[in-house]
C-alpha cells in the first residue's frame, strides 16, 4: 500500500494538511501527519492545535512513497531551515513523490529542486519559483512533483496525488467518495518538463 508523509511546522495551513490526509485516508493509502517541530503538537497558522502521527526524528521517512509540504508562509520557511527536511526533500524529488501546495513551491525553488521541473504556486509568488519552473494552473502534476495554487483547489490536488501513487480506479472511488466533480481532472495540468538553459 503507498504511503504518504504530510510535513508539518508551526504556522502550517490547516486545511491544506488536513484536506490531503482526509482525501489519502479515504483512499486506503497510509497517510501520516509528521511534526517537523519535535513535539507531537503542531499549532497551524489558524491557531488548531493538532496532535502529529509521527515526529520526523523519530520515524524513518525514507520508507514512505511521497512527501507532502502544506503551504502557510511560517511553516515553510521552518520547514526549509530544516537541514533533515532539505536532505528528505532532495532524496524524495530524485526518486519519489514530492506533493507541495500554496506558497510550499517556494521552498523546492530556494532548494535548487525545481530547475528542469514545472510548477504553480499561489498567486502573488509566481516571480520567487525560478525562471521557466511556474506554470499559470491550478493544480500542476510533472515528473514526480505535484503543485496546488490555492485551497480552493484542493481537492483535484488530493485526488492527483493519490492517482499518481495508487492509480486512476482508487482516484475516482475518493473522488466519488467525496463528492467531487467528476470532472476534478480538468483542474490538473501534465506538462513536460523543460531541461534549464
Amino acid at each position: 500500500m503507498p504511503s504518504i508523509a504530510v510535513l508539518i511546522a508551526d504556522g502550517f495551513e490547516t486545511v491544506e494538511a488536513l484536506m490531503v490526509m482526509d482525501a489519502c485516508r479515504r483512499a486506503g493509502l497510509r497517510t501520516r501527519l509528521v511534526s517537523t517541530t519535535g513535539t507531537y503538537q503542531v499549532i497551524s497558522a489558524q491557531q488548531v492545535q493538532v496532535s502529529a502521527d509521527e515526529r520526523l526524528d523519530a520515524v524513518d521517512v525514507s520508507s514512505f512513497d511521497c512527501v507532502v509540504i502544506p503551504g502557510g508562509l511560517p511553516s515553510v520557511r521552518r520547514l526549509h531551515a530544516n537541514e533533515a527536511v532539505r536532505v528528505l526533500l532532495r532524496d524524495f524529488m530524485g526518486s519519489k513523490t514530492v506533493a507541495a501546495s500554496g506558497v510550499a513551491p517556494i521552498a523546492l525553488g530556494e532548494l535548487g529542486l525545481l530547475a528542469g521541473r514545472l510548477a504553480t504556486v499561489c498567486p502573488g509568488y509566481e516571480s520567487v519559483l525560478p525562471p521557466g519552473a511556474y506554470v499559470d494552473g491550478a493544480v500542476v502534476a510533472s515528473d514526480g512533483l505535484i503543485t496546488a495554487r490555492t485551497v480552493g483547489d484542493l481537492v483535484p490536488y488530493a485526488l492527483a496525488i493519490i492517482e499518481r501513487l495508487a492509480g486512476p480506479s482508487a482516484a475516482e472511488k475518493a473522488a466519488e467518495g467525496m463528492g467531487a466533480e467528476p470532472t476534478w481532472r480538468d483542474a490538473v495540468l501534465q506538462p513536460t518538463a523543460r531541461t534549464p538553459r
